[in-house]
């Protein structure tokens, strides 16, 4: 499913810097009509590559500051118990991050600690467009890993089929 954050807000994206926490999470599940579950992934909407687009510049995109999920959204991720999530930054979670102590302080909740499938950088302006247009924001999805062994990432190509 897709949370589109920016449409909830009623704004083309949200600004660098900008968190997404649970109570937003579950309000824009709420409003979009969908109910997250147990194994669910969850793409989350920060409108990020649409700004870029925008400004005519991917400029610090990449490990600049961005907009993405905040510290307290993993209670709500964790909460219900998904499956993985998704973003369209660069680092899926909010920068500059809400701690000097910890770098990505999101992915050792998240990845370290709870085992999540963490997806960044997924280009999700078509479907944005397509699930506001319909009102429908659930679909199968679908992103299999290359096949390495001994790394941490893979490249996807995924598919949301609705």
């Amino acid at each position: 499913m897709l949370l589109d954050i920016p449409r909830h807000r009623g704004v083309p994206w949200l600004e660098p810097g900008q968190g997404i926490d649970s109570a937003e999470l579950a309000a824009c599940a709420e409003a979009q009509g969908v109910t997250v579950g147990r194994g669910d992934f969850v793409l989350v909407r920060t409108g990020h590559i649409a700004m870029c687009r925008a400004r005519g510049s991917w400029g610090d995109y990449a490990a600049g500051d961005a907009p993405g999920l905040s510290l307290d959204s993993a209670h709500w991720i964790c909460g219900n118990e998904i499956a993985g999530v998704a973003t369209d930054t660069w680092g899926m979670e909010v920068r500059p991050n809400e701690t000097d102590e910890i770098f990505q302080p999101v992915h050792i909740v998240l990845l370290v600690n709870a085992g999540l499938l963490i997806g960044e950088i997924f280009d999700l302006e078509k479907l944005a467009d397509d699930c506001a247009a319909d009102g429908v924001y659930e679909f199968m999805f679908a992103a299999g890993p290359l096949p390495f062994t001994k790394a941490v990432g893979s490249p996807l190509n995924p598919l949301a089929i609705k």
